[in-house]
């Protein structure tokens, strides 16, 4: 009977303990409104320029799961591809109590339901944050991208040979701290999180900036460890494959086309030109064969399942990907991708070069040179 009591006692001091540490925040009766999913859309993104510079002008940019890419890539879009929401953050301090309750109730509906450690009041208006926040976490927004501040760092990249473009980045406080947890949870020697005290985003106040701010941290990524063919297949598969030219068989053609020109172009002269095509056709055949080989060797590298067709070699958002299956699956080779590749190809003549110069190739020899490639693919 003691027995009983002492377990009846150790139960209810748990229950007791539980309920102490369970914190509880009731939000204000002036903010119990309707207006929680205008706030939000007006003040909260995955992008912010406060994180970059605190000191420059805000600037926010939100995205949607239609943007989410398919790339084997950490970033924003490409952990919205898996099904994961990046969490927002307001780019302008809005001088209020809610973004504190915003906080609270993505908090609490992410904890353990079985052993909760917070709980945000009332429960009605705890849900309308929630709704409002799903509403506007999938919805494309931009705030204050009119003009660029020029405090952002900026990035000039070739656009051509005469032109660049100014890309300004913009950080996600969202997708670092989602980085950081996985990085804690994985440990390991491939990834070190740098615990810098003196790394913070708005200085002393921070909110000023966000209120995930604090979660943004260094990481230092070691070198990939991965062999080049596993970083082959998976270039091909999330890109897509297409064979290159051996500049062997190609420097020989055009010191032949150079050694016809100003002649006429007879059967015999045709035959040659055939004979030259087949040649780097067959190339071209032979490096897709053992591309194709290099991908089902190392198969279990890809997303795919382990019995998955030859046809799943590749995703399906690779662009021009009807192009590059052709090249790797040669029995299911249609006319129309013949005369696909034959374009392909007939560009990548008139495109090549070495030592300075071109093979000579123009729009005066298209016909004849895809009607042959055509033939001989």
């Amino acid at each position: 009977m003691a027995e009983k009591n002492e377990s009846a006692d150790k139960k209810q001091r748990g229950r007791k303990k539980r309920e102490s540490s369970l914190k509880v925040k009731t939000i204000p009766d002036s903010i119990c409104d309707d207006g929680w999913e205008k706030f939000i859309k007006d003040k909260y993104y995955h992008f912010s320029s406060k994180v970059t510079n605190s000191n420059a002008a805000p600037v926010g940019v939100r995205i949607s799961r239609e943007q989410a890419l398919d790339l084997p890539y950490v970033s924003a879009r490409t952990i919205m591809n898996s099904g994961i929401g990046i969490p927002l953050d307001y780019v302008v301090n809005p001088q209020s109590k809610r973004p504190a309750y915003i906080q609270s109730a993505v908090q609490s509906r992410i904890q353990d339901s079985q052993n909760p450690s917070l709980k945000v009041e009332p429960e009605e208006v705890c849900e309308k944050i929630l709704v409002a926040y799903d509403a506007v976490i999938d919805n494309v927004g931009f705030f204050g991208t009119d003009i660029v501040p020029p405090e952002i760092r900026q990035i000039l990249l070739p656009a051509s040979e005469k032109e660049y473009r100014c890309v300004s980045p913009l950080g996600s406080a969202g997708l670092a701290g989602l980085v950081r947890d996985a990085a804690q949870a994985e440990g390991g020697a491939r990834i070190s999180i740098i615990n810098n005290d003196s790394y913070k985003i708005g200085g002393a106040n921070s909110v000023n900036v966000g209120l995930l701010v604090g979660r943004v941290k260094p990481l230092m990524f070691h070198p990939p460890q991965k062999d080049l063919e596993i970083k082959k297949v998976l270039a091909w598969y999330y890109k897509g494959y297409l064979p290159a030219l051996r500049s062997s068989a190609v420097i020989k053609y055009s010191a032949w086309l150079d050694s016809v020109k100003g002649k006429e172009w007879s059967l015999a002269v045709k035959k040659r030109e055939r004979q030259f095509i087949e040649g780097i056709v067959s190339g071209l055949n032979k490096q897709a064969d053992s591309a194709k080989t290099l991908l089902l060797t190392r198969k279990e590298e890809l997303p795919v399942s382990s019995d998955a067709a030859d046809e799943e070699l590749m995703s399906p958002t690779v662009p021009n990907r009807d192009l590059s299956m052709g090249w790797l699956l040669r029995d299911g080779r249609s006319h129309e991708w013949k005369e696909l590749a034959s374009e392909w190809l007939f560009h990548r003549f008139q495109n090549y070069s070495f030592n300075g110069r071109k093979l000579g190739i123009g729009a005066d020899d298209r016909r004849r040179l895809i009607s042959a490639i055509t033939e001989v693919l």
